[in-house]
């Protein structure tokens, strides 16, 4: 009988520290995926603005569009020229510069002919 009570006072103690066991598993697991969607945003934001940069370095590079004042953002791939060029033609010949950066899925022209 002793054998019986002291199974018994053991089962007692055992349930509930493996359910609260399994609560800190749930916890890390919570934890894990916040840190991989953080991660995950800031890997994107990290290659917007590696994108944005190579736009920017190309389109100043160009002799074309030197007298132009043409800012360059990127939000998800997609690149935005906001600012002036002297012509549409310009407009557009940047647009395409834009197009040719490797990672660049589309491009937002807002561009204005001054």
């Amino acid at each position: 009988m002793n054998t019986v009570k002291r199974n018994l006072i053991l089962a007692c103690a055992i349930i509930p520290m493996s359910f609260g066991i399994a609560a800190c598993g749930s916890s890390y697991s919570d934890a894990r995926h916040e840190q991989a969607e953080y991660l995950s945003d800031r890997g994107e934001y990290l290659e917007d603005a590696a994108l944005t940069s190579k736009v920017a370095a190309v389109i100043t590079d160009d002799r074309m569009l030197a007298n132009s004042k043409i800012h360059v953002r990127t939000y998800g791939n997609t690149v935005h020229l906001t600012g002036y060029v002297n012509s549409r033609s310009d407009a557009i010949h940047a647009e395409d510069l834009a197009l040719e950066v490797p990672g660049v899925r589309r491009v937002d022209n807002d561009l204005f002919v001054q």
